[in-house]
Formats: structure tokens, C-alpha cells, sequence
């Protein structure tokens, strides 16, 4: 195992072990959630040693683009989830983050670009960041910290868990976490 794969295990378990633990630490949990919390944490750790990892190299327009378009993404989600309103109604995050989500699917089918061909990847990871509540997100703002440490956070970890599901929306968990503590402490 690379460095490289070692920061994405590490930035990843983090970042499922605080996930976990919030479960396991709070005290109206049913003893035998935390005991089937626990087990899930064991086989977590069975996975993230057992899974394949990658060595793909990312050229430079990746490396500094996409946390901008994860970032984007988020505002976008939140934006048609929240604020755009059709006859009075929400969209909602779900239908946001699957139109999105959609649309960005198409994107390789316009151009031979290997960039564009790349991009409905981390759309769709922005797209989880802007499924975030309006409770957390109290402005456009916190949706775009949270979109760029996300972006961050893949950038960090595309070499580990390819094609293994949830690895997104743990991503965007991770931004959103980690900006709402940033805010909680101003």
C-alpha cells in the first residue's frame, strides 16, 4: 500500500469511525444498536483492508478543479432543492441531487475531453453536499465551504473504495461535518 492509499483509508475511516461514534456515544441508544454499530464498525475495517485500491494519476485541471465543482454542484442542489420553487413547492433534496445529477451524466456524450468525461463523478458528489438541511446550511456560503472541503476530502481519497457504494455520500458527510464544526466554533 501506496502513501497515497494509506491518506485515503485514514481520511475515510475517520471519517466513518465519527459517523459511528455518534451513534454508539449517544446515550438514548438501544444497547443492541450499538452492538450492531460495533459489528458494522469490525467488518468496516475487514473491508477497508481487503478492498483493491487504484493508482490512477489525475492531471492537474482535476487536482484543482474539482473541489470548485464539487462546491458548485452543492449550491446548485441546494439552490433547486430549496429556493427554486415550482407552483409554491419544493423540489427537494432528493429530486435536486437526481436531476443534477442526471443532467451530468450527459456530459461525456458532448465532448472527447477526458476532463468532461470526468466530471459527473464529482457533480454527483457535489449534489450530496446540497442535499444538506436548511437546519445545518444557513447560507449559500456554508454550502460552498462545505462543497470545497468535500472536494478536498475526494481529492484525498479517489484512490480507495472505487466502485464500492456510499463512498460519495461519506465524502460529502465528511465536508458537511467538518465545516458545521468549524461553525459551531465561531
Amino acid at each position: 500500500m501506496s502513501a497515497r492509499q494509506g491518506i485515503s483509508l485514514l481520511v475515510l475511516g475517520a471519517i466513518h469511525l465519527v459517523f459511528l461514534l455518534t451513534f454508539i456515544l449517544e446515550p438514548r441508544t438501544d444497547f443492541g444498536v450499538k452492538a450492531i454499530i460495533l459489528s458494522s464498525l469490525v467488518l468496516l475495517i475487514v473491508a477497508y483492508a481487503r478492498v483493491p485500491r487504484s493508482e490512477a494519476v489525475y492531471s492537474k485541471a482535476e487536482t484543482l478543479l474539482y473541489p470548485f465543482v464539487i462546491a458548485l454542484a452543492g449550491v446548485l442542489t441546494y439552490y433547486v432543492s430549496v429556493d427554486l420553487q415550482s407552483d409554491g413547492y419544493r423540489n427537494g433534496p432528493v429530486i435536486a441531487s437526481a436531476g443534477i445529477g442526471f443532467i451530468a451524466s450527459y456530459i461525456p456524450t458532448f465532448s472527447k475531453s477526458s476532463f468532461l468525461k470526468s466530471l459527473p463523478v464529482p457533480i454527483y458528489c457535489g449534489t450530496f453536499v446540497g442535499m444538506c438541511s436548511s437546519f445545518h446550511a444557513e447560507n449559500y456560503f456554508f454550502l460552498a465551504y462545505a462543497g470545497l472541503v468535500a472536494g478536498v476530502i475526494y481529492l484525498l481519497t479517489r484512490d480507495a473504495l472505487n466502485g464500492i457504494g456510499g463512498k460519495l455520500g461519506t465524502i460529502a458527510f465528511g465536508g458537511v461535518v467538518v465545516v458545521s464544526f468549524i461553525f459551531s466554533q465561531l
